[in-house]
């Protein structure tokens, strides 16, 4: 640790001892700041025009709103609030920061429909062509098709994710404001793409329900492979933290035991509740389907489903 972090770091153990005045300290990190003030602007911005022109609710409805609004807000205490102070101190805080940027933050935002809401900020001229690139084939379309793909959009995220918890990139992160922000951005775009397969309603590659539950499964494994990892881990990843665990009570191994358990137990929990609930959904509409079918054939006096089964498929085809 480096003279100047050494000094900062004794600068904050003195707010922690001093009664608990480390809630005061929140980033002024210009960067975090103007990112999350351009992403409120233009989204409130576009948000006004679309509901000052087709009246509010539409194509956007509030609940979508609220939720950009709350993932919004979510950001803000990950990167600006006391929690980014702390989590220069503790890995385990900085796993909760990390969580909340993927878990909570990018599905929150994915849901208000972004870059929806911000296509009204753009001329009207301007807007109609970038929708138009989008909804014909041309190389814009080909090129998000081809990024949004995914199993690729799956690699990325497990990329990421383990490649920025490789020690020397990490502590390269802990080390650099700039790099701390290229990662946090870099978490934050690829759970955004990794959202966004899930939940975008307007997209043409939804995944089958199976085929979500899968995805959701493998990204709850991968994940909790690196939480295990960690948890036990004989010893410490990131020397970094050996000058600043102290204060708290803790041991460099300690610390990086509960990061682990953090990141293998409510972030595996999660994936998995998700992937439980669409395959709930699944198994509803099967079920739902295969009522329809009962009906059709008690409607057509039918003695054989499969009969009537067949003369679907055969008017499908």
């Amino acid at each position: 640790m480096s003279p100047a972090q050494a000094a900062g770091s004794s600068q904050f153990h003195h707010h922690h001892h001093g009664g608990g005045s480390w809630l005061t300290i929140w980033s002024s990190n210009p960067r975090v700041i103007v990112g999350l003030g351009l992403m409120a602007l233009v989204y409130g911005a576009g948000l006004y025009r679309l509901w000052a022109r087709a009246g509010k609710g539409a194509g956007v409805s509030t609940g979508r709103a609220a939720s950009f609004g709350a993932g919004w807000l979510t950001l803000v205490i990950a990167l600006l609030s006391p929690l980014d102070a702390i989590a220069g101190e503790l890995f385990a805080i900085h796993m909760i920061q990390h969580l909340l940027i993927i878990l909570v933050a990018a599905p929150l935002v994915v849901s208000g429909a972004p870059f929806f809401v911000a296509l009204w900020v753009l001329p009207k001229e301007v807007r109609r062509r970038v929708a138009s690139a989008f909804n014909r084939d041309s190389g814009m379309r080909a090129s998000w098709d081809v990024m949004s793909q995914p199993l690729l959009v799956w690699s990325a995220f497990f990329a990421t994710l383990w490649l920025w918890h490789i020690p020397g990139l990490y502590e390269a992160a802990l080390r650099s404001q700039l790099i701390h922000d290229i990662q946090h951005l870099g978490f934050m775009v690829a759970a955004c793409m990794t959202w966004w397969i899930l939940l975008n309603p307007m997209g043409r590659l939804r995944l089958t329900r199976g085929t979500g539950v899968l995805y959701l499964f493998t990204t709850a494994l991968h994940g909790a492979a690196l939480g295990v990892l960690l948890t036990f881990s004989r010893q410490g990843w990131y020397d970094y933290y050996e000058q600043t665990t102290a204060a708290w009570g803790l041991t460099l191994l300690q610390d990086q035991q509960i990061a682990g358990v953090i990141m293998w137990m409510p972030a595996s929990l999660l994936y998995i509740g998700l992937a439980a609930w669409v395959l709930t959904l699944w198994i509803r509409e099967s079920e739902t389907a295969d009522r329809k079918l009962m009906r059709f054939a008690a409607s057509r006096g039918s003695s054989s489903i499969e009969d009537d089964r067949q003369r679907l498929l055969n008017g499908m085809r």
